[in-house]
């Protein structure tokens, strides 16, 4: 069963050498006191952010009065879901290229490397998002895009934005990532 310190995730890891593509890039960047490079063994992309189940039970709990224990049991049929959409994936290679830099975050102090999405990620997106809003409607919420259009997390789970975070509490200047194709591979859906 899921725990609410837990995290949803459906996330790439790096091939070593989109990893060492990355390392470059991250060395490349303007140095400040602050600023916080990911490390190699924390990089991925990220396809689509659903984040702390604590955080989802509570926003789901807030909205429709459920209960902790009935919004998790939805949970971990989610789970059990996204897995089997996600199994036909596991040996696939994702060819990304790379679009550019890009900060997020509400200070926009997160620097990004952007990817194109490939028609395969896109639809394992959809399936994914789709997934996400029939757990929602599962939990009582009727009108699940506008219920995440308004949640602090879901929100971003609302458009495939596949990017790799490479610093955080970077304030210099956006850089030009490298123009190429980076492989990626699927990673763990549970943090």
């Amino acid at each position: 069963m899921i725990t609410p310190h837990q995290k949803i995730y459906v996330q790439l890891q790096p091939s070593a050498s989109a990893i060492q593509m990355l390392i470059n890039t991250q060395a490349a960047l303007t140095h400040q006191k602050t600023m916080r490079t990911v490390s190699s063994s924390k990089l991925h992309l990220t396809v689509l952010h659903i984040g702390l189940v604590q955080n989802l039970i509570d926003s789901i709990s807030q909205h429709t009065g459920s209960t902790p224990d009935f919004i998790i049991g939805q949970i971990d049929i989610f789970i059990t879901e996204l897995s089997a959409i996600m199994q036909p994936y596991e040996s696939k290679q994702f060819k990304l290229s790379t679009l550019e830099s890009a900060n997020f975050g509400t200070k926009n102090t997160i620097l990004v490397i952007k990817f194109k999405p490939t028609t395969e990620l896109e639809e394992l997106y959809a399936s994914c998002l789709q997934t996400t809003t029939k757990l929602l409607e599962r939990c009582g919420i009727t009108s699940p895009i506008s219920f995440m259009e308004h949640d602090r997390n879901l929100k971003y789970a609302l458009s495939i934005k596949p990017h790799v975070t490479i610093a955080k509490s970077y304030t210099g200047a956006r850089i030009k990532p490298p123009d190429t194709e980076m492989e990626f591979s699927l990673m763990p859906l549970l943090y």
